[in-house]
C-alpha cells in the first residue's frame, strides 16, 4: 500500500508535470490537481533588469527566489553583451534548487 493513496494533493507550481516533488508525490500514491498560480512571462519592459545589470557591481547584494529567475537573469545578460562573471557582494537564494541553478550559472 502506497502511504499517500487517496490523498488528493494541489499543486501551486507550474510545470508540475515535470516538478521532483511532484513526481515523488505520485510515486506515493497522491493524486495531483494542478492550479498553477504563478505564470511566468517576460516583463512589458526590460528598462530596469538592464539598468541594473549595467550597474551590478554597485549593488550589495543580489537575491535569486527561484532558478527560472536565475536562468532570464543570465540569458537577459547574455542578450546585451555583459558580461556577470563576478556576483556583486553578497548573494542569497531562496531553496536549494535556486542555488544549483546559480552555481551552474558560474556563480
Amino acid at each position: 500500500m502506497k502511504p499517500l493513496a487517496g490523498t488528493n494533493v494541489i499543486v501551486t507550481r507550474p510545470g508540475s508535470s515535470r516538478d521532483p516533488l511532484c513526481l515523488r508525490l505520485k510515486s506515493l500514491g497522491a493524486s495531483l490537481l494542478p492550479i498553477p498560480l504563478i505564470r511566468r512571462t517576460a516583463p512589458s519592459s526590460w528598462r530596469a533588469l538592464d539598468s541594473a545589470l549595467r550597474r551590478l557591481r554597485s549593488f550589495d547584494c543580489i537575491v535569486f527566489t527561484r532558478a527560472h529567475a536565475v536562468s532570464a537573469f543570465f540569458r537577459r545578460a547574455r542578450f546585451k553583451g555583459l558580461r556577470v562573471q563576478n556576483p556583486p557582494g553578497k548573494v542569497f537564494t531562496v531553496g536549494p534548487t535556486t542555488a544549483a541553478a546559480l552555481r551552474k550559472a558560474g556563480w
